[in-house]
């Protein structure tokens, strides 16, 4: 956190200095708050000491903590609520550029948004285009390989 500091103060004050280093003392502090947190949490103390004293004792704690029923209060409308407000709503970040790239974003949506795409998929082309694919590369959001595809094919 100092080190952006002292960045930010040779900068002369800078704006892009100023968010990086607003952004370091915003994981200084939770990390601070986290680290509180961990020190005051007794449960965390007791298993702490049963593993350095007792290590027979502390697994027996462990899975008699991960057999016990846990209450949670939180109604599922809210947990539904939260989940499909940050899946959905956008991050707005004031940038420079993002009246243009709303525009932008209308423009396409506008001029897409009644046209009928007749564009076929063949499903020789689809196949084709699967046993084509390189391996080696990494997987995707989804978590699937291309060899994955390539190969559970039966035809």
């Amino acid at each position: 956190m100092i080190e952006y500091y002292i960045k930010y103060k040779e900068s002369g004050f800078s704006a892009k200095e100023k968010a990086d280093y607003n952004n370091a003392k915003r994981e200084f502090r939770a990390k601070k708050r986290l680290n509180i947190k961990l020190k005051r949490d007794r449960s965390l103390k007791n298993l702490s000491g049963l593993f350095k004293v007792d290590k027979i004792s502390f697994w027996k704690k462990i899975k008699s903590m991960s057999n016990k029923e846990q209450l949670i209060d939180i109604d599922i409308a809210d947990i539904r609520e939260d989940y499909i407000k940050q899946f959905n709503e956008r991050i707005s970040r004031n940038s420079p550029n993002e009246q243009k790239n709303n525009m932008t974003l209308k423009n396409f949506l506008s001029f897409f948004e009644n046209r009928v795409m007749d564009y076929s998929l063949n499903s020789e082309v689809i196949k084709e285009i699967i046993e084509n694919l390189p391996n080696g590369k990494s997987i995707g959001i989804g978590g699937v390989s291309y060899e994955m595809l390539k190969y559970s094919s039966n035809d």
